[in-house]
């Protein structure tokens, strides 16, 4: 068998699954990634039981590191804080006089503890070959991109008087990342690990279920 013919067999998947249905070959690929990488949803005990008034404020994000800080803004942390305090039973008003307290979530820590980065090319070996195998072979192009990171949460319940009536951190750690490929201008990719508004939200959970267990009385 000739050479060019072989690197044709060797990336007919490629080109088969261009031919897939739309959106078929995609949804299987995420769903296999969402059952390999995701965070379990937090439960919340006492959800049964109706909470206090309360209204979610912006809180701090105290990280100097420039690529945390153009994914996570204070207002998206609130915006998930709000969505699960409503879920854990509470009731979120907007009007400070008619909330019993305020809860604010800061981001305390923000560390990118490791970073790996990996792909392929064939464009030299390609040009080597020549004619269509050499062509197919020039176009492949992969990439495997991941970053772990360590992010602390703290969470503060404050009264209208600004006494501080409850707090408590929460901490984890993520991978965060994205593979894909190329064949022939056939695209394909996926993200692996989870996303930073998946850890962020992931977080927020973590420390409203501690709210649920201490400001409920």
């Amino acid at each position: 068998m000739k050479l060019s013919a072989l690197i044709l067999v060797l990336f007919f998947p490629y080109f088969a699954s261009a031919q897939s249905p739309v959106g078929a070959s995609s949804s299987a690929k995420a769903n296999e990634v969402a059952s390999n990488t995701e965070k379990p949803t937090v439960e919340y005990v006492n959800a049964a039981k109706e909470g206090p008034r309360v209204i979610v404020t912006a809180g701090e994000i105290k990280s100097s590191n420039a690529s945390f800080a153009q994914k996570v803004t204070s207002n998206s942390i609130a915006d998930f804080g709000e969505l699960e305090l409503g879920r854990a039973n509470f009731k979120i008003t907007k009007n400070q006089a008619n909330a019993k307290f305020a809860i604010k979530f800061d981001i305390i820590k923000a560390e990118s503890l490791a970073k790996a980065s990996e792909g392929f090319s064939g464009g030299a070996i390609g040009g080597m070959l020549g004619g269509l195998g050499g062509r197919a072979l020039s176009s492949v192009k992969t990439t495997d991109k991941s970053e772990v990171w360590n992010i602390a949460m703290r969470w503060q319940a404050i009264d209208p008087s600004g006494d501080q009536l409850g707090a408590g951190m929460v901490e984890d750690r993520m991978e965060l990342g994205a593979k894909g490929s190329s064949v022939m201008g056939v695209s394909s990719g996926a993200s692996g690990g989870a996303t930073m508004d998946t850890m962020i939200q992931y977080l927020v959970q973590k420390a409203v279920a501690e709210i649920d267990k201490k400001m409920k009385q």
